[in-house]
C-alpha cells in the first residue's frame, strides 16, 4: 500500500524490477486524492505490463481537521501482506488500521 502515492513512480519501479527478476509481483493498492496522477500511475502500470498488480483508489488522507481518516473503505475485511502485515510506503507513524 502506498499513500499519497502521487504518479506511483517508485512503487511502480519496485513492482516492475521484483516482476521482471522473479516473474511475479504483488497486488499494490495506490492512494492519493488526485486523480490526474493516479490516471498517470494507471498509465505508466499499463505500459509495464502491470496494470492487473494495481489497485487504484482516489481518497482524502486526512479530514479537514488533519485526522487521518479511515482506511475501512479501502480495506474491506482484507488481510494483506505477509502474516497479516502490510507493507507500506510513505506510512504516516499513527496510521490507526
Amino acid at each position: 500500500m502506498s499513500f499519497g502515492c502521487g504518479t506511483g513512480l517508485a512503487t511502480l519501479k519496485m513492482l516492475k524490477k521484483l516482476k521482471d527478476e522473479t516473474g511475479g509481483a504483488p497486488t499494490v493498492i495506490l492512494l492519493d486524492q488526485d486523480p490526474l496522477s493516479l490516471a498517470a500511475a494507471q498509465s505508466l502500470a499499463k505500459k509495464w505490463n502491470l496494470e492487473d498488480k494495481i489497485e487504484v483508489h482516489c481518497e482524502r488522507l486526512f479530514s479537514k481537521l488533519g485526522k487521518p481518516l479511515s482506511l475501512e473503505g479501502v480495506l474491506g475485511d482484507r488481510k494483506a501482506g505477509y502474516r497479516g502485515r502490510f507493507w507500506l510506503a510513505g506510512i504516516f507513524a499513527r496510521w490507526r488500521l
